[in-house]
């Protein structure tokens, strides 16, 4: 079976973080079938290098053949366009890619425009299209009353819908999607690069403080990832609790700039390093240095740092969206509500106060490698190639 993913969430040389769990399910989806890729990218992100604007582009990843067609997307002013505009963008990509790989199903990674992109390249193919949605592309766009007809469009016509949470699901179902084409697959984790490590090891060799109580957020600094509730909860573990904890925060983004702005009218910008964006191989240090690992979104999928940090023996905080309830345990973790400063202040405190057991926090996700995944995904991609609909063209 050869398969055809199709994501603007992907790798590359110049965004070596972007989409990094694609390019391990697909690296062990390899492993099963073969698998290429093709990743459209935003105009705007080529003009580091406008050259690119013009000149074919692919890279190696992993492994995996990947082609980086540009798009110009134009959300906010015609939402129904984008996938029509994404589709053009990348077809002749996807009919070079064709000539030397003739792909016999596709697997899309984002539910909008990718997804519905992907759809009009299966109907010309006339081959199925399975749709992997990963969290906000349902959790938030699909809540957009343009964009969720185009969605629910896209899942009711895919041969198949992989998703990372029974919550997930019931919001698919919700689109007019049968239970049954539905898949419900966490995802992997790494376990061979996110080990057990001793604390104050890492700390030394990242230069950060041997005793203090730590905690750790990684992930963008945007809105849904919620940092704003963070340093809220970690005023109120300094101030009310009397806390001596320091925060590091891996990432970057929009919002960094009023965070230390924040930070330094309350005083608090020397208890609080940012570290800014990190190679993803150094996330098992980043994530060994922690105390315990915070995540306070406001929406998510299947959130890897969860599963890494868990991997890696430490607890989590974090709030109670897509797959984090099923990933957390009183003896892992601490849940709390979406936007609740104070209950994740509480959280904190609480955690940083437990005595944890690393080799047990571990254990919890034992069989979530990305192995056990891709097979998962193999076997979903197999059913729908299989089925009699799939030698049929798509309905138009």
């Amino acid at each position: 079976m050869r398969v055809l993913a199709y994501t603007n969430l992907f790798p590359s040389s110049r965004e070596p973080t972007r989409g990094i769990y694609n390019l391990q399910l697909f690296s062990a989806l390899s492993q099963y079938c073969e698998v290429q890729v093709v990743c459209p990218v935003a105009w705007r992100n080529r003009l580091r290098s406008p050259i690119e604007l013009i000149r074919w582009h692919s890279e190696s990843h992993g492994g995996l053949e990947t082609q980086y067609p540009t798009f110009v997307p134009i959300v906010r002013f015609a939402p129904r366009l984008n996938p029509w505009l994404m589709y053009q963008a990348t077809r002749v990509s996807v009919a070079r890619t064709r000539k030397r790989f003739p792909f016999d199903v596709i697997l899309a990674a984002w539910g909008y425009p990718d997804a519905e992109a992907a759809l009009l390249l299966a109907r010309q193919y006339r081959c199925p299209l399975v749709t992997n949605l990963l969290g906000s592309d349902v959790n938030d766009l699909a809540n957009r009353p343009i964009i969720r007809d185009i969605v629910a469009g896209t899942v009711q016509a895919s041969q198949a819908i992989v998703v990372m949470s029974e919550v997930m699901a019931k919001d698919v179902v919700a689109l007019g999607v049968p239970r049954s084409k539905v898949t419900v697959q966490h995802n992997g984790v790494d376990r061979e690069r996110f080990q057990l490590r001793d604390k104050h090891e890492v700390r030394a060799r990242l230069g950060l403080p041997l005793q203090r109580p730590m905690v750790v957020f990684i992930g963008n600094l945007v809105p849904v990832k919620g940092p704003d509730v963070l340093l809220d909860a970690f005023t109120r573990l300094r101030e009310e609790m009397s806390s001596d904890a320091m925060l590091v925060i891996v990432g970057d983004g929009d919002l960094r700039r009023s965070l230390e702005q924040s930070l330094e009218r309350r005083g608090l910008l020397q208890h609080v390093r940012f570290m800014g964006r990190r190679p993803h191989s150094e996330m098992p240090n980043w994530i060994s240095a922690a105390d315990v690992l915070c995540l306070p979104s406001r929406t998510e999928g299947c959130p890897n740092v969860v599963l890494e940090a868990l991997a890696s023996g430490r607890p989590v905080v974090a709030t109670r969206v897509g797959a984090v309830p099923d990933l957390l345990t009183e003896s892992t973790g601490r849940l709390v509500d979406v936007g609740d400063a104070k209950g994740l202040a509480d959280a904190l405190a609480a955690s940083l106060g437990t005595k944890w057991e690393a080799e047990h926090i571990r254990a919890s996700v034992a069989q979530l490698t990305w192995g056990s995944v891709a097979h998962t995904y193999f076997q979903v991609l197999e059913r729908a190639l299989n089925l009699e609909s799939a030698a049929q063209p798509l309905p138009l």
